[in-house]
């Protein structure tokens, strides 16, 4: 013990004497060595004078280092040619590796001029800075990337010299600039200003704006738009066009508001009238005006029109009826997923904390009834757990509670629950429900399929292929008895139906691991998929939702949800009117009516629309608002 107590000593007070020792630690620098003509130095002796004195040689490319040096001054310098060329004179320190480029390297003509391009960046539809977003700067084919910080503030440094644009992308919001660079440069694009989130008590201004020279169809890129009340100079809100023409600006107080337009030849102003918990749209410069573009409300000769922005990302209205199989093999891990019925739950919670608010409201069914050790039960119907009105947080706390356990009975927990959702559905508000189900529907009976016993068996053993026997365990299990908990029960696909004909949409997931590929299970799946009214296009891989890992599911719902608040809209005022003309947007896009409901909008109610097909598709995969503009003929 002593020993080491006199160690301690010892080492403590030597290094407290130390200092002189301590004051010479070891620098280092590095550089690179060029000729006149900017080409770099191969293969040359660079000498490193000062406290220390090194010669150190080039690599292929110019570069050089030297390490160990005493702190001090020195010079460095390499013969070309006979001549001594001096590269640098640097101070080297212990606490950082001194720099010793030459500055003829900046003649390089080998390597492009580059610049930067810096600013903040506001999502303007929920009034946050964009926090962990992608940031693309692009001249020609180079392309140079970032990320912003938890502020929205950006910086890419090497970005070519010329013209070019900057793209920003993050869950919710992508948008592109221009650019111009210039060697040694900063180019400037920031939108974090007036950075305000949408509120019941502001509105908004947006628009898509064309250039005036080229005419209706073109898009103003980069144009600079201010948004200030009338008569005033000093305050209010700017924003830039991007490359669609598209601006906004939120956060604004009612009343009257100059909109102006600059950019290059282009000085355009339009007064708007901004109404609390709405957003006015800008048609732009006069010369951009279409037939299609909605018409001066103060104009007696032309028709008086109104605009409503669908915004599903601020504004989600709808309701989402959630039924989910908890039977006792979802409890089971499987490739992919570490637990599927913790996978579910997580997704749940993942995707009602992001799509929620005052206007979107959720159910929940789980299924079977059956408790954990409870074999009779395995097949009874499932119950109501959440009533619809429920919040995301009210779904998360049931499903928190319930644990794996039973049969699949899909079939009748589906036709139980028919009658409620037919009473929702009588209600213009969008409704869909989300089916999410580890395989293919058990529990069947002979009354259920309206076969005898013996046409079961052959009935299930012609869906699996197994011969005389038929299974429903993704093992490959059999039994020979044809228990009904073990068949197939085909009468789920007409019970889907059913619920479809009441004008609800149901997505279908199939939440399986990579071991569960019974064909038939995939057939009952696909075929309950086409039944709802909701599949994927053809020419995916699955019509269903194919959830086999824990980021597949994630993605589905995520997917689904968005669909259900994306492709029903509800206007604050009557679509069907007799005297009234209706277009709708895609963003900048136009779609068009379709009364057959294969590809298009039409109208579903008194104030509701519903986009269909790949409009659909195109709705749930942008980032885009629709707009609705309705004009009522004088």
């Amino acid at each position: 013990m002593s020993a080491c107590a006199v160690v301690v000593v010892v080492t403590a007070w030597s290094a407290c004497q130390c200092d002189r020792e301590l004051a010479e630690v070891p620098g280092s620098l590095a550089g690179t060595a060029c000729r006149e003509t900017g080409e770099p130095l191969p293969s040359a002796v660079v000498h490193v004078a000062g406290p220390t004195e090194v010669d150190v040689a080039t690599d292929g490319a110019g570069r050089f280092s030297a390490a160990n040096l005493q702190p001090g001054n020195y010079s460095v310098t390499v013969e070309i040619d006979g001549d001594v060329h001096t590269i640098a004179d640097v101070v080297v320190d212990s606490q950082r590796a001194a720099a010793a480029d030459d500055p003829a390297c900046a003649g390089d003509p080998r390597v492009p001029a580059t610049g930067s391009v810096e600013g903040n960046i506001c999502n303007r539809h929920v009034g946050t800075m964009v926090a962990g977003g992608r940031v693309i700067a692009q001249v020609g084919t180079t392309q140079v990337e970032s990320v912003t910080d938890d502020l929205g503030h950006f910086r890419v440094d090497g970005v070519p010299e010329g013209e070019g644009l900057v793209t920003f992308i993050a869950p919710g919001f992508q948008r592109t600039f221009p650019i111009v660079i210039s060697a040694g440069s900063v180019f400037g694009v920031d939108l974090g200003e007036n950075c305000t989130p949408p509120s019941t008590s502001t509105g908004c201004v947006t628009g898509s704006l064309c250039d005036p020279a080229a005419g209706p169809g073109s898009e103003l890129v980069g144009g600079a738009v201010s948004v200030r009340p009338s008569g005033l100079i000093s305050e209010g809100a700017n924003d830039l066009t991007d490359a669609e023409g598209f601006f906004e600006v939120c956060g604004l107080s009612p009343g009257l508001y100059d909109v102006r337009v600059h950019n290059g030849d282009v000085d355009a102003t339009e007064v708007v009238r901004v109404v609390a918990g709405e957003t006015v749209t800008v048609v732009g410069p006069a010369a951009c005006a279409s037939p299609t573009d909605p018409k001066d409300p103060q104009d007696p000769k032309d028709p008086q029109c109104e605009s409503f922005v669908h915004e599903p990302d601020v504004t989600a209205d709808g309701r989402v009826f959630f039924v989910v199989d908890k039977s006792g093999s979802m409890a089971l891990p499987a490739q992919g997923f570490v637990d599927k019925w913790d996978a579910l739950k997580d997704a749940i919670a993942s995707v009602t904390s992001t799509l929620s608010g005052p206007d979107l409201d959720y159910a929940l069914v789980t299924y079977p009834n059956a408790l954990p050790g409870q074999v009779d039960e395995a097949c009874d119907a499932g119950s109501q757990r959440v009533a619809m009105g429920g919040s995301g947080v009210d779904v998360n706390n049931a499903l928190a509670s319930i644990a794996a356990a039973g049969g699949t009975p899909t079939a009748r927990t589906l036709a139980n629950t028919r009658a409620t959702i037919e009473t929702l559905a009588a209600s213009e508000r969008p409704l869909a429900v989300v089916l999410a189900t580890d395989g293919a529907p058990n529990c069947a009976t002979s009354d259920g399929l309206g076969l005898g016993q013996e046409s079961l068996r052959q009935n299930c053993a012609v869906r699996f292929g197994v011969g005389s026997v038929c299974t429903s365990n993704v093992d490959g299990q059999t039994d020979s008895s044809c228990a009904p908990f073990n068949c197939l029960d085909l009468s789920a696909v007409g019970e889907v139906r059913n619920i479809a004909d009441l004008g609800v949409d149901v997505h279908v997931i199939g939440i399986r691991g990579s071991n569960e590929s019974n064909a038939a299970f995939s057939e009952t799946l696909e075929d309950m998929a086409v039944a709802g009214g909701a599949p994927l296009p053809a020419s995916s891989a699955t019509r269903f939702h194919d959830a086999n890992s824990t980021q597949a599911l994630n993605a589905a719902l995520a997917r689904i949800t968005r669909r259900i608040v994306a492709c029903t809209i509800t206007t604050p005022f009557e679509v069907e009117a007799a005297d009234a003309d209706l277009s709708l947007r895609l963003g900048a896009t136009t779609v068009s009516r379709d009364t057959s409901r294969q590809n298009g909008w039409d109208a579903t109610g008194t104030n509701t629309l519903q986009l269909f097909g790949a409009a659909c598709d195109d709705a749930t995969a942008s980032e885009d608002d629709v707009t609705v503009t309705r004009c009522a003929q004088p």
